[in-house]
């Protein structure tokens, strides 16, 4: 048999989890603990695979284990937390985030998981806290971004949001996804034409930005432009697969312009991709 250094197993271990590959990843550790057996980097890949199959008791116990011999360990602290999630203790699981922030190179990733768990436990305010570090440390963490957007509006405080994403939009006028947050927080203060400018600037910064062009098209049709709304909705086709959403709305807004041979065959289009698609059925039966 091959003599490996520990590294390469780890590597060997990561590339069969990444690609679903179980029975390949439990051999490459089995073999890896054979030739490394004090090991506490393969032995935490065993860790992985106890969570992936939910035997939640052997991953606590072989973490405990481990804690013994290297308490600096990050990855143990990240894992007993894991552990500590699925199990839905929840605050047991932030109190060890919280520790591994002691050995991590990687505190926004951390910050995140943390705002997760308040998420989880509705502690919107505390979520929102720890989103906002998060992006503190990495500007460009869009999940953490969303989070503190999403914790904004279930705390319903809009003024603030719009105040965060005011800053964060000053500070990284490059950014698209901001750019198309703070589009969203104008509209849902029915400040549409500022929601408009702030959707151009997503798309000036990426000008192929679906996101942002369905947005826009929203906001157009809402203000009655549908012309205009139409031309963003198509323009998305053009970019990606063709989505349901832009066609059935695209279709709405020729209705609107009693156009309606156009708007069946965008209805038309829609059931061509998805034959059980009600909206798109019901549209047909309403024109």
């Amino acid at each position: 048999m091959l003599f490996f250094d520990s590294e390469e197993f780890e590597l060997i271990t990561d590339h069969y989890l990444e690609h679903g590959n179980m029975n390949a990843a439990k051999k490459a550790i089995e073999i890896g603990l054979e030739q490394h057996p004090s090991s506490i980097e393969i032995k935490l890949y065993l860790v992985e695979i106890y969570l992936i199959e939910n035997k939640l008791e052997q991953a606590s116990d072989l973490l405990d284990m481990l804690y013994e011999l290297d308490k600096s360990n990050e990855n143990i602290y990240l894992q007993k937390a894991s552990v500590y999630a699925r199990k839905n203790a929840r605050e047991k699981a932030i109190k060890l985030y919280k520790y591994a922030l002691n050995y991590t190179d990687d505190p926004a990733e951390i910050w995140f998981n943390i705002g997760s768990e308040y998420m989880m436990m509705d502690k919107y305010k505390e979520a929102l806290d720890a989103f906002i570090k998060c992006i503190k440390i990495d500007s460009e963490h869009y999940p953490a971004l969303h989070n503190i957007m999403y914790s904004y509006d279930l705390l319903e405080e809009y003024d603030e949001a719009l105040d965060f994403i005011k800053n964060f939009t000053k500070a990284n006028p490059y950014n698209a996804e901001a750019w198309k947050l703070k589009g969203e927080v104008y509209m849902l203060l029915e400040r549409y034409e500022e929601a408009i400018t702030a959707y151009d600037f997503a798309l000036l910064c990426e000008p192929k930005f679906v996101g942002a062009l369905l947005e826009k098209g929203k906001v157009l049709e809402a203000l009655g432009r549908y012309e205009d709304a139409i031309a963003n909705y198509l323009l998305t086709l053009k970019l990606e697969d063709p989505s349901t959403y832009a066609l059935i709305r695209a279709g709405k807004c020729y209705e609107k312009l009693n156009q309606y041979e156009k708007a069946l065959d965008l209805y038309s289009r829609s059931i061509a991709i998805d034959t059980l698609l009600d909206k798109a059925w019901i549209a047909i039966i309403d024109l």
